[in-house]
């Protein structure tokens, strides 16, 4: 029988339709933050626009879209400022911003500090992301310069986009995901966007080719990873998870590449040098980037040696 998802969040995902959360202790607040333009009343004027719970929403619904445009710049100054007053889970974002150029320009060592000083905080996220980075000694006092160093990203509106946003903000799935995607050292967000291009979110969902469940497990890669039945969506997620880690290795953090790799198969990747020349395969890396907008994730080289295509790209 398939497992039934619940609605437990963790991570410090926060829903919008809890009754704790600091949107919803404010709702005229909630309402004009329902739009763009009357956003940064959420930040203006008031002792409660001050709270850092009310300031890191604001910044995720930044980064995600969701309920105001996408504006990763705007997000990573509300980031920094809180980072700045030693909000943990604020940090974190700050140095994931950092490590992979979300939204501003990519430094790794900046990066490495603020995932430090995150998890000195206690932020549980950091503490893993530190054991898969090579060892280091953090600068104790990090920067975070936002003013002139971040790109807005503007949003990237294609047919699923707005379905995307919603279910990616809430609902069983997304919390799923929020829940085991740090297990296997994923970024959610990342996991998200492919469910969202393979499945659309549709858990009884089969291709004619019989890949199945939410990410599309093909039945040799759920017999890889061990995924009695591609149905049961925490099953289905989980094969799901430990492939795309597996690739993730196995091309040293290249997303791209891990995410050709995902549609087409690591092999195609191999022989062909790089994103196969297959028009799905092709379409399907742009789709997933254009929810997740980033080329490198952090990655366990313990977990896959590295594909011969990075390490001849590394020699040369």
């Amino acid at each position: 029988m398939p497992v039934q998802l619940g609605r437990r969040r963790v991570g410090g995902e926060s829903g919008a339709d809890d009754d704790s959360h600091p949107m919803n202790r404010h709702p005229m607040r909630r309402t004009a933050c329902t739009l763009a333009a009357a956003a940064v009343y959420c930040l203006a004027g008031t002792a409660a626009a001050a709270d850092a719970d009310v300031q890191f929403d604001l910044a995720q619904r930044y980064e995600t879209g969701r309920d105001v445009p996408t504006d990763l710049g705007r997000a990573y100054a509300l980031y920094c400022g809180l980072a700045r007053q030693g909000h943990p889970k604020a940090s974190f974002r700050v140095g994931w911003f950092l490590w992979t150029g979300l939204g501003v320009r990519r430094d790794p060592v900046r990066g490495f500090d603020w995932f430090a000083a995150a998890a000195q905080g206690g932020e549980a996220d950091a503490r893993r992301m530190l054991k898969l980075l090579p060892p280091g000694k953090p600068h104790p006092q990090p920067a975070c310069r936002s003013e002139g160093r971040h790109r807005s990203v503007a949003p990237v509106f294609i047919p699923d986009t707005a379905r995307f946003r919603e279910l990616a903000a809430r609902g069983a799935v997304a919390d799923a995901v929020r829940d085991l995607a740090p297990r296997f050292s994923l970024d959610p967000r990342l996991v998200l966007a492919v469910i969202a291009v393979e499945s659309n979110f549709e858990a009884s969902a089969e291709s004619p080719t019989k890949a199945r469940g939410l990410m599309q497990l093909m039945p040799e890669t759920a017999r890889r990873f061990d995924v009695a039945d591609p149905f049961d969506p925490v099953g289905n997620l989980m094969g799901g998870m430990k492939y795309l880690r597996w690739l993730l290795a196995y091309f040293q953090g290249d997303v791209r590449l891990a995410l050709a790799a995902y549609n087409a198969g690591e092999g195609a990747v191999e022989r062909h040098g790089g994103i196969p020349p297959y028009a799905e395969t092709q379409a399907y890396v742009r789709r997933v980037g254009m929810l997740y907008p980033s080329d490198r994730h952090p990655f366990d080289a313990a977990v896959a040696e590295a594909s011969r295509l990075v390490r001849t790209a590394s020699r040369e």
